[in-house]
């Protein structure tokens, strides 16, 4: 994976609720294969949890079952440097991850990356798309 540190950030995305599957899918829908990342609460608890890779074109689901929360927060880093974050702040590492809290942050190969809100409201599914834009 390459990784887009000190890239000014592109957010476009797009939600839209999907009777097809139960879960939040990611559709990439740029030109470009892209890495995710998906932070969400999980009990007193924040996960946060990646990298999944998407192909261009393709759809990717991140969490199955039925959506038990109303907010998913979502990083997108592309090949070219192309950069989907908001303002919301999740642990990641540059390898294949689940980290639970923040407590290992900062620390090591450990580092603080900007996630968007994803809010789907009552659904128990719901897709995101990353766009080239």
């Amino acid at each position: 994976m390459k990784t887009a540190f000190g890239v000014i950030s592109i957010l476009a995305l797009a939600g839209t609720a999907g009777p097809a599957f139960a879960g939040l899918e990611v559709c990439n829908k740029s030109g470009q294969t892209a890495y995710v990342a998906v932070g969400y609460p999980d009990g007193d608890n924040w996960v946060a949890e990646g990298w999944w890779e998407i192909g261009a074109a393709d759809c990717t689901t991140i969490i199955t079952g039925d959506l038990s929360s109303r907010y998913y927060y979502v990083r997108g880093e592309g090949e070219d440097d192309l950069v989907w974050e908001g303002d919301h702040y999740f642990c990641t590492t540059s390898t294949k991850f689940t980290l639970v809290d923040d407590s290992e942050c900062e620390s090591g190969t450990v580092t603080r990356k900007a996630f968007f809100q994803v809010d789907t409201g009552d659904s128990r599914d719901w897709t995101t798309n990353l766009l080239d834009e």
